[in-house]
C-alpha cells in the first residue's frame, strides 16, 4: 500500500501564511507592506488586474501586456497556495510552481522591452558593450522556457540546471553592484518593476531573494528520494 505522511494542517497553514508573505513582500517590498497593509489582498487585487486586462485588450501596450499576464501569473499561483493548504500539492512542487513563474513574469517585459533591458545590463557595468545587446536578446527567452520547464514539467531537471545557471550569474551580478555601491534596478522584470522601484532595487533584499531561489532550485534539482519528506 502506497502510504504518504501527511504534513499537519497546522504546519501547512504555517508555511502557507509564511510564503503568502513573502510573495507580498517580493512584489511591494517591506516599506510598501507597512505602508499599505490593504496589499495582504493581493490575490483580489490580482484578480480585478486579470479583468482589467481583458476589458482593455485591445489597447495594446507593452505595459498593459506584463501588468495584465503578471496578475493572471499570481492569481495562478493563489490557487496553488490553497491546493497546498488542502493537503494536495507537495510544499516542493509548490515552490517549484512560484520559481517557474517568477522566471516568466520575469522574461515577458523582457522579451517586450529589449532595449530598455540592455540598457540594464550596461548599468551593472561588468559587460563589453558588444554583449548587451545579444544577451539582451537571448537571456529572456531562456528564462521564460526554463519557467515553463518547472510549471508544466517537461524536461524539469533540464529547466532547472537553466535556472540553477541563471541565478548564479545574477547573484555574481548583484553582489558585484552592491560591492561596487551602485544605485541602480535591478532589471530583474523590465521597465514595469520601475513602477515598484523600491522592492527592485539593488541591495541586500536582491541578494536574499536569489539566495532563496537558487536553494528552491537546488531542491528541485535532488532526486526524490532525497527529498521525500518534503511531501507537506
Amino acid at each position: 500500500m502506497n502510504q504518504k505522511t501527511r504534513t499537519p494542517i497546522a504546519l501547512r497553514v504555517a508555511i502557507f501564511l509564511v510564503i503568502y508573505i513573502a510573495v507580498i513582500v517580493f512584489v511591494y517590498g517591506y516599506t510598501d507592506l507597512l505602508e499599505r497593509p490593504l496589499l495582504l489582498l493581493w490575490p483580489l487585487v490580482a484578480v480585478v488586474d486579470v479583468v482589467r486586462f481583458f476589458i482593455s485588450i485591445a489597447h495594446w501596450s507593452d505595459e498593459m501586456v506584463t501588468n495584465g499576464i503578471g496578475a493572471g501569473l499570481l492569481v495562478y499561483f493563489a490557487v496553488s497556495m490553497v491546493r497546498f493548504l488542502l493537503g494536495r500539492v507537495r510544499l516542493v512542487n509548490l515552490l517549484g510552481i512560484a520559481l517557474g513563474l517568477i522566471f516568466i513574469y520575469a522574461a515577458v517585459p523582457k522579451i517586450l522591452e529589449v532595449e530598455n533591458f540592455a540598457r540594464d545590463i550596461r548599468n551593472y557595468r561588468i559587460l563589453p558593450t558588444w554583449s548587451y545587446n545579444l544577451l539582451a536578446l537571448w537571456l529572456p527567452w531562456m528564462e521564460l522556457v526554463a519557467g515553463l520547464c518547472l510549471i508544466f514539467g517537461v524536461w524539469k531537471r533540464g529547466g532547472t540546471i537553466v535556472v540553477m545557471g541563471l541565478l548564479v550569474v545574477f547573484l555574481v551580478a548583484v553582489i558585484s553592484a552592491v560591492i561596487r555601491g551602485l544605485d541602480i534596478d535591478c532589471g530583474c522584470f523590465g521597465n514595469t518593476a520601475r513602477e515598484l522601484a523600491r522592492a527592485h532595487r539593488i541591495g541586500m533584499q536582491k541578494i536574499f531573494e536569489n539566495l532563496a531561489m537558487f536553494v528552491i532550485a537546488v531542491l528541485l534539482f535532488l532526486p526524490s528520494k532525497h527529498r521525500k519528506s518534503l511531501y507537506y
